[in-house]
């Protein structure tokens, strides 16, 4: 079982430890415009990988898809908004380990 964890930075770092948390073994991913999502098991639509993951790989590939996701626009506030993202591993759907979107992090002053 995962620990619960809801969690949001704009440090890549973050991510490689908050893989190295999760229980299951990844074997898949899907993805929509709004969230990354890995699974401990496959489903239709997921998309298998083709050994095990290590958390570096993970990491990387996360990153890489936050890169190119669209955040939006941020919030206002009297401080700085930097790109970033949510980790969370509560409140998922059969199969599920993860999700990850991205986020504004607010920085005030």
């Amino acid at each position: 079982m995962n620990p619960k964890i809801d969690v949001e930075s704009d440090k890549w770092v973050h991510l490689n430890h908050l893989f190295e948390m999760l229980d299951d073994d990844i074997t898949h991913w899907r993805a929509d415009s709004k969230t990354l999502i890995f699974y401990w098991n496959g489903d239709d639509g997921n998309h298998p990988f083709p050994c095990k993951m290590t958390t570096a790989f993970l990491s990387d590939m996360a990153r890489g898809w936050l890169s190119a996701s669209d955040y939006g626009p941020h919030g206002n506030g009297d401080g700085s908004f930097v790109r970033g993202f949510r980790f969370s591993t509560i409140n998922l759907a059969e199969y599920m380990t993860c999700t990850i979107e991205p986020a504004w992090i607010y920085y005030s002053k």
